[in-house]
Order: C-alpha cells, then structure tokens, then sequence
C-alpha cells in the first residue's frame, strides 16, 4: 500500500468514530426530549389546573 493510501485510510477512520459520537449524541437527545415532554405537560397542568388539548409544542 502506498503511504497516501494509509493516510486517507487513518482520515477516514478518525471521521468514522467522529460521526459514530455525533450519532449516539443525536440518539440519547431524542431519548431526553421524550422523557421531558411529559414532565413539562404535567407542571403545566399542576400551575393551570388543566390540560389545553391545543398545545403549542415550542
């Protein structure tokens, strides 16, 4: 093998585990947003004393 081929192979690996990181961030995100959303729905409830079927999301 040549010794650009072993460079190109070692950039590509580093990318490999940078966008691996940035995939299982992206994953445990969603995971956090789906354990808040219900929490926010029910301090929302306990300080209006009710549920408003027309929620905004943001």
């Amino acid at each position: 093998m040549r010794n650009d081929d072993q460079k190109a192979v070692r950039l590509f690996s580093l990318l490999q585990v940078l966008t691996a990181c940035f995939a299982g961030f992206a994953h445990g995100a969603d995971d956090v947003t789906n354990c808040v959303a219900p929490i926010r729905d029910l301090v929302k409830i306990y300080n209006q004393g009710y549920q408003d079927d027309n929620t905004n999301m943001n």
